[in-house]
């Protein structure tokens, strides 16, 4: 896997919208999700979003829909109570497997809202130019099911790469 690319100095992301998204364990979709699936292998010691983490909830990394890595985000141990950037290494790290879907989730686990930052562009095409191009992109699911995709949303979220 090979890709260059070039700044540009004030160029801005492609995107149409700038959202926050809020859901909890009752939600018609209780997770969200980055959907990543990368033709190399690396290890992932952590992981970093752009949300409000008002209540209780789980970062996740599933592969497929089985837990890899949890953390569990304790709302009275947060950086404030508005939205902003939390970055943390989970306990344990776990090396991927080249050209397997993944997800990296974040699951409330009570019935009070989380928030999750998320860019929505105007098409899938418009998220090639970023890293990852367009095998990364917002997923959701209901009551771990199946996972849903949602192809022009990017969440602000992303991991921590230890190893490639």
């Amino acid at each position: 896997y090979t890709a260059t690319r070039y700044p540009i100095p004030g160029m801005q992301y492609p995107f149409t919208t700038d959202q926050s998204s809020g859901f909890n364990t009752n939600s018609a979709a209780d997770e969200r999700a980055l959907r990543f699936n990368l033709p190399l292998s690396f290890r992932i010691t952590g992981f970093w979003l752009f949300g409000e983490l008002d209540a209780a909830c789980d970062i996740v990394l599933y592969e497929g829909t089985t837990a890899k890595l949890t953390q569990s985000m304790d709302p009275d141990v947060r950086r404030a109570t508005n939205m902003g950037f939390y970055a943390d290494i989970f306990n344990d790290t776990f090396v991927t497997t080249a050209n397997t879907e993944y997800f990296l989730a974040l699951k409330p686990t009570t019935v009070s809202n989380v928030f999750l930052k998320e860019r929505v562009h105007a098409s899938a095409a418009a998220i090639d130019g970023q890293s990852g191009q367009s095998g990364m992109y917002l997923a959701t699911r209901v009551d771990a099911g199946a996972w849903s995709a949602v192809t022009a949303t990017r969440p602000w979220m992303g991991l921590i790469i230890d190893q490639l």
